[in-house]
C-alpha cells in the first residue's frame, strides 16, 4: 500500500468511514489545502457508505460513488431519501457549469437506463451517442456538468412528467414525497 511507503502521505477520508489508511478525517464543511493553493471543501452525503463524502474544488466536485454520469451510486449503508437529497438539494443546487467527475465509468449503461425510463429525451440519445463513440476510441466520457445531469439523469428528473409517467407504468402510484 502506497501510505505504508509513504509516511508522511495525508489521505483523507470521511469521519464516518472504516478505512485503514485515512489519516485525516474530515466532515460536512470542513477544508483542507493540497499543495500550496488548491482548496477542497467536503460536504457528508451518506447513502452508498454512511460516511461517504464529496469533494468540492472551486467549479470541480468530486462525486465518487454517489453521482454518476447518467445514474447513482448503489445504497450500500444508506437509502433512498437520502440519495434523493444527495441529489436534489445538494448537487442540483451548485452552480450548473460546476464539472462532475465522478468514481468510475458506467456511463453507457446509465445512459441506456435513462433512455428506457424516457425514450424521447434528445439529451439522454445524444449522450449516449458521444459516449459510444468515445468508449469505442478507448476514451473518457467523464466528466459532465451538473446543468448536464439535470438534463440526462433520471434521479435528478423525478419531478419530470415523462420520468413521472415511467414510475406510474411501473405500479409506482404514491409518489408524493417528490
Amino acid at each position: 500500500m502506497i501510505a505504508a511507503q509513504m509516511p508522511d502521505l495525508k489521505v483523507v477520508g470521511g469521519w464516518n468511514e472504516d478505512a485503514a489508511a485515512v489519516n485525516q478525517m474530515v466532515k460536512e464543511g470542513d477544508k483542507f489545502t493540497i499543495g500550496a493553493d488548491t482548496h477542497v471543501g467536503v460536504l457528508e452525503v451518506p447513502c452508498h457508505t454512511a460516511g461517504h463524502v464529496l469533494y468540492k474544488i472551486d467549479e470541480a466536485l468530486f462525486t465518487g460513488d454517489t453521482l454518476f454520469t447518467g445514474g447513482c451510486g448503489r445504497f450500500f449503508e444508506g437509502n433512498a431519501e437520502q440519495m434523493h437529497r444527495n441529489l436534489n438539494e445538494v448537487i442540483a443546487n451548485m452552480d450548473n457549469n460546476t464539472r462532475v467527475f465522478c468514481g468510475h465509468e458506467y456511463s453507457i449503461g446509465n445512459l441506456e437506463f435513462g433512455l428506457w425510463v424516457e425514450p424521447d429525451n434528445e439529451a439522454i440519445q445524444n449522450k449516449l451517442l458521444w459516449a459510444r463513440q468515445r468508449r469505442e476510441k478507448r476514451l473518457s466520457t467523464l466528466a459532465s456538468t451538473v446543468e448536464e445531469e439535470k438534463q440526462i439523469n433520471p434521479f435528478m428528473r423525478l419531478t419530470q412528467p415523462s420520468v413521472l409517467r415511467k414510475l406510474r407504468k411501473l405500479g409506482h402510484s404514491d409518489l408524493s414525497p417528490l
